[in-house]
């Protein structure tokens, strides 16, 4: 088993890349790190495989969705430092949210000064634990989907339940509910 931390959003190119840009920056997409010496690697060992890709319009990079992605700072910063080498215009602008699977584990991967930092956001609010399966969420964020979705208790229990399947939202609270077989 393992940690895996998705992603949400898209790093965008600061400018329309070159053919021979996309071709060099698809040969890192995929790729276990550690089998590629010959890449230049910043002060950092535990590099893993670069699970980003081009994004459908050839505008910019996202998570490709695999599990257990680690090490997504230090790849951004790697496809970076190596793009810059042959192409010195190269770079990306913009953040990414990450949410791991504990639920206070929300971060930003955000683009500072041409290069890519996590940034911590703060986690705030009333936590509720499940009696059943133990996992933890906040009571606000609950609320949130509700609120967001404008939706009726049946559509954010679809939700809730997503994660566990004995809890449902009702109005502002959230009550135990008996699931049936």
């Amino acid at each position: 088993m393992g940690y895996t931390t998705e992603f949400e959003g898209v790093l965008k190119f600061v400018k329309e890349p070159t053919i021979a840009e996309l071709v060099k920056l698809k040969s890192f997409m995929g790729e276990d790190v550690r089998e590629h010496p010959e890449w230049i690697q910043e002060d950092f060992t535990d590099y893993s495989y670069i699970q980003w890709e081009i994004t459908p319009d050839y505008s910019g990079i996202q998570w490709e969705g695999s599990e257990k992605f680690y090490c997504a700072v230090e790849s951004i910063n790697l496809i970076l430092v190596n793009m810059r080498a042959e192409f010195p215009g190269f770079g990306f602008t913009g953040e990414l949210l990450a949410q791991g699977e504990d639920f206070t584990d929300r971060w930003k991967l955000v683009i500072r000064d041409g290069k890519a930092v996590r940034e911590e956001i703060e986690i705030a609010g009333e936590i509720y634990r499940c009696p059943h399966c133990e996992k933890e969420f906040l009571l606000a964020d609950a609320e949130k989907i509700k609120r967001a979705k404008n939706s009726s208790a049946s559509n954010t229990r679809k939700l809730i339940t997503s994660t566990c399947g004995n809890l449902l939202v009702t109005g502002t609270r959230i009550t135990q509910t008996t699931r049936s077989s």
